[in-house]
């Protein structure tokens, strides 16, 4: 919580004037929707939370380079087009409402259109992956990485999607996949945008 309350102080002191974008960086189970929900409680303007799960691309798209393939995970799983013109452009130029979420990843279908309003000082949480990508750093106001040690993100995913995946040996699997290329993400991001940060950005680890 020590964690969430200093990053909300700093959502508060963010342009208070205006509207703030701010993003939750880092690997599967590092905790990001967790501290967008403590973030939540803690910031005092208002706030709209959404995460990249709810912008996934169906699953054909999403496997078509193959279900293990590290290079079809970076550049398919999310349709960056949708988020930026459903949620990203409409909230930072001043739309009374926004779509949080477009695709259920899970039954692989289209989510019912929903209008969620937004303050003129609002702030979005938003949560996920690969965040500070080319298509999407220049949106950030501020965008925070959770460094958390492999170890400790692959017993939370092990704890979370057991039942669903099937078996622990499905998760593990499946995280080291993703790890493979949240790191070879990360990569591309260092390499591509190292002239274009978001206007404020942090680094916290977290144990």
């Amino acid at each position: 919580m020590a964690l969430a309350g200093r990053l909300a102080a700093l959502v508060d002191a963010l342009q208070p004037e205006r509207r703030v974008l701010v993003a939750i960086d880092g690997p599967d189970a590092a905790g990001k929707s967790t501290l967008v929900r403590e973030l939540a409680e803690l910031v005092t303007r208002p706030v709209v939370c959404a995460s990249a799960d709810g912008w996934h691309n169906p699953r054909e798209l999403r496997t078509r380079r193959g279900t293990d393939s590290a290079e079809g995970y970076y550049l398919d799983s999310f349709d960056y087009a949708a988020l930026t013109a459903e949620l990203l452009e409409p909230f930072a130029e001043g739309a009374d409402t926004v779509r949080t979420a477009r695709f259920d990843a899970r039954t692989d279908q289209p989510l019912p259109l929903r209008a969620e309003p937004v303050a003129a000082t609002a702030a979005l949480l938003f949560d996920g992956v690969f965040l500070q990508r080319k298509e999407l750093k220049g949106w950030w106001d501020l965008a925070v990485y959770l460094h958390v040690p492999e170890s400790v993100t692959m017993d939370r995913a092990v704890m979370r999607d057991a039942e669903i995946m099937g078996s622990a040996g499905e998760v593990v699997q499946g995280a080291v996949m993703a790890r493979g290329c949240v790191a070879a993400g990360e990569c591309s991001v260092r390499r591509a945008g190292r002239r274009r940060r978001p206007r404020a950005w942090a680094r916290w680890m977290s144990r």
